[in-house]
Order: structure tokens, then C-alpha cells, then sequence
């Protein structure tokens, strides 16, 4: 399977089955995804023709997770999670992405940026500290220098990024992105879309780039936050000049002391 593919409803009822490949009974599952009745057995079969599930007998029938294959060996006792080699991820909550996300960052960001990488720091959780309003707190913010060959002087880049997971890709997030910007230079989009939820998500993030694209937001793409290797810049962010007051401002309320103190040492 080069190019397998779940529909939404498909890849929620495919998660909606446990993962040891246990069955589950259909009136089980139906009710708990509280779906129609003709919305179910649709998805079923959906899932049943993608050789992703399996039905079975019982009352009312049931349904389980199809086991993988590796050279037409079934792998036993262990967690259902891919189809014909292709992985079909779990859903990820929004904060469980933001350790990896970090993470890459580090590894990877000034490397494609071209610049030198001062601090990564996730600041999605301040708790009461006063960064100035909900959708003036990124979640995640690196800062770099960089430097040219004609110009004097190092140019600071306070980059900012909004977080979503598959299930709230919408364009909302590029007016959170927006808030960030007026205080940063750049503000970019970090979107989670699995490589089995492309063709399902397609319209979301074409709607996501045209607005971003209207107002300079960038847009990436991960199909794992951990491997830079499935990332896809797909819109650059433009620089805003801002003000070197809000600059700092930005960096004083947001920033911990730690980072405040690398970027100081950093810029002299």
C-alpha cells in the first residue's frame, strides 16, 4: 500500500477499536462513537474494504483491528497499529506535541533557516504568569541570530508558533499566529497531518494556506513531530518589522530566565 489513505470517519472508527486486534462488537462501537446507524456501517466497510479492519460473527456482528503483516508472517501479541507497513497514528493531544516539537526544532530549524540558534523554549503553559492575553502566548518560540555577508551587525529573528493537532486544523490558527506576530518577526502555523489523513485534510489546509499566505503567516506540516525528515515548509513566513520595544517587551514576558539570560549573552 504506497498510498494508503483514511477518510475522518474511517480513521475515527479505525481508533475506536482496540489496539491489541482484540474484537469489539458493532453495537459496542456504534455507540460509543454515538454515530448513525447507516453512518457506521458506511465507515465499516470502508475500513473492511481498505483490508484495515476485519469483521466478525457474534451478536450483532463485530469488528477488529486487521494485524499487520511482515513477509506474510502475522505479527502476534503485539499493538495493531499499521496497515501493509503504512502506520496508522494515534490521535495526539495538542501538549503531547510540543516536547517533540521542540525538540526538532533544535536539531533542525537554524539548519534550514540558515542561522544560529540562541533558544527553543515551549511556552504554550505559563500558568497565571501575565504574558498579556490568551492569543498573545505562542506555543512554542525560537529565537536566532543571523547574519549577512554585505550587512553590518547580527539581526535578531523572534519566530513564533501555533500548535495544532489534526483534528483542529482550521484558520483560526492563523489569527492566533496573527496575535503573536505583532510582536515577533516571524509567525508560522505547525500543523499535524499524518501521512494516512493527507487526502482527507487537503481542504482544511488549502483554506489555511490561502488565508496565511494573505497575511505573510508561514505553514508547516509534520507527519511526525519527531522526524524532520516528514516536515514540509509550505509557506514561508515574511519578516515584520517590529518595533525593537516589542521586541524585548516579547522576550521579557514570554521567555524564561534561562533563555532571557542566553539570548543576553547572545546579542553583545
Amino acid at each position: 500500500m504506497i498510498d494508503f489513505q483514511l477518510n475522518t470517519d474511517e480513521y475515527t472508527l479505525y481508533q475506536a477499536l482496540p489496539e491489541d486486534g482484540s474484537a469489539q462488537g458493532n453495537i459496542t462501537t456504534r455507540k460509543a462513537l454515538r454515530w448513525r446507524k447507516a453512518k457506521y456501517w458506511e465507515t465499516r466497510e470502508g475500513l473492511i474494504r481498505k483490508q484495515a479492519a476485519i469483521a466478525g460473527l457474534g451478536g450483532g456482528g463485530t469488528l477488529r483491528r486487521a494485524p499487520d503483516q511482515v513477509d506474510g508472517t502475522e505479527l502476534v501479541g503485539q499493538v495493531v497499529e499499521s496497515v501493509g507497513g503504512v502506520r496508522i497514528p494515534p490521535r495526539v493531544r495538542e501538549r503531547h506535541l510540543y516536547g517533540p516539537l521542540v525538540d526538532t526544532l533544535r536539531e533542525s530549524w537554524s539548519r534550514e533557516t540558515r542561522s544560529n540558534s540562541i533558544v527553543v523554549e515551549d511556552t504554550s503553559d505559563q500558568g497565571r504568569r501575565i504574558t498579556g492575553g490568551r492569543w498573545t502566548r505562542p506555543d512554542i518560540v525560537a529565537i536566532n541570530l543571523k547574519e549577512y555577508d554585505y550587512l553590518p551587525g547580527k539581526y535578531i529573528e523572534v519566530v513564533s508558533f501555533e500548535v495544532k493537532p489534526a483534528d483542529q486544523i482550521n484558520v483560526t490558527a492563523v489569527y492566533e499566529a496573527l496575535a503573536h506576530r505583532r510582536s515577533a518577526t516571524h509567525a508560522y502555523v505547525l500543523l499535524h497531518i499524518p501521512q494516512v489523513r493527507r487526502d482527507s485534510l487537503a481542504d482544511d489546509l488549502l483554506s489555511v494556506r490561502s488565508v496565511a499566505a494573505e497575511h505573510g503567516v508561514g505553514v508547516i506540516t509534520f507527519g511526525e513531530q519527531d522526524n524532520y525528515d516528514t516536515w514540509s515548509i509550505l509557506e514561508v513566513a515574511l519578516r515584520v518589522e517590529t518595533t525593537p520595544e516589542r521586541l524585548n517587551d516579547f522576550i521579557e514576558t514570554q521567555l524564561s530566565s534561562d533563555s532571557k539570560r542566553k539570548i543576553a549573552m547572545s546579542v553583545r
